[in-house]
């Protein structure tokens, strides 16, 4: 997405021109034979999303195995009430479920924790194919075509099969998503809180999954390329690097608040993050 990203910023400079040219161009479309206004286009799209999910998840009721496990170190988690003892029984436990949090206060209320992660997954794939939507909508500012990818998402195999799971990949791919998009936003209307909006995500994406380091390197150099291409003033790319960082480093400090035990889930998330290394380089 981020190359897409990159071939996109210099090849047609109207699309950097914010939301006004594409209201002009397309607050209608004809889809299916109709012609549907802006909201009643994300009313669809998010309902169609929804529906498809629902569907698979009747179809395919039970939980896999990885859900079960996160469903119960949430558990274990609030019986306890103690992050080291969560640790101390998943040895191999190395990463933080700070995008399941919600769950665990859910279930502090007294309300079933399966059903209450059903739905709170649901939820984060409808943000993700609603932000997918958005993020073609205005890097093409083709409505049509935005809609049909949108819809793709929706009923992509893996974000049908992730839908009905507590799985990390789930959130991770909504904070990849949420993170491009207000990148683009940042890089049309230049405010501060969309600067801190995505050091924010891109905090959430390295908390969900290690995977996401990548976008250390891959968030700054990018920048620096649309400072370089004209595209930021010298003034604009500082203060964005200042607030991306703030928002980074809050968003870390503020969950990591949550933890009882930050030596032992460091040695956990070190021995975990040097063991993706053979996998990343294809070493058996």
């Amino acid at each position: 997405m981020f190359f897409l990203l990159l071939r996109l910023s210099f090849a047609d400079k109207s699309i950097y021109h914010g939301d006004t040219i594409l209201e002009k161009k397309g607050d209608t479309c004809v889809f299916f034979r109709r012609l549907i206004t802006a909201p009643f286009r994300v009313l669809f799209l998010l309902s169609f999303s929804i529906v498809c999910y629902v569907i698979h998840i009747l179809l395919c009721p039970f939980p896999k195995r990885d859900a079960l496990t996160y469903l119960h170190i949430l558990h274990y988690w609030n019986i306890t009430g103690s992050f080291t003892q969560v640790l101390d029984k998943f040895p191999k436990f190395g990463l933080l479920l700070f995008s399941f949090f919600p769950l665990k206060w859910i279930e502090q209320t007294g309300l079933p924790l399966y059903p209450a992660s059903v739905v709170w997954m649901m939820l984060m794939s409808t943000v993700s194919v609603y932000s997918f939507y958005k993020i073609v909508l205005m890097l093409t500012g083709n409505v049509k075509n935005s809609m049909w990818c949108g819809m793709l998402l929706a009923v992509h195999p893996i974000v049908l099969l992730y839908a009905g799971n507590l799985l990390r990949d789930t959130p991770y791919l909504m904070f990849c998503l949420l993170h491009i998009l207000f990148f683009v936003y940042a890089l049309q209307r230049k405010k501060w809180h969309l600067f801190l909006l995505t050091g924010i995500t891109l905090a959430m994406c390295i908390l969900s999954r290690f995977e996401a380091w990548e976008f250390l390197v891959l968030f700054p150099v990018f920048v620096l390329y649309c400072a370089a291409g004209k595209k930021l003033t010298k003034r604009e790319t500082g203060f964005w690097f200042l607030w991306a960082a703030a928002g980074f480093f809050c968003t870390i400090l503020l969950m990591l608040s949550a933890i009882d035990d930050l030596p032992l889930l460091y040695a956990k998330g070190k021995t975990m993050f040097l063991s993706f290394f053979p996998d990343w380089m294809c070493v058996q």
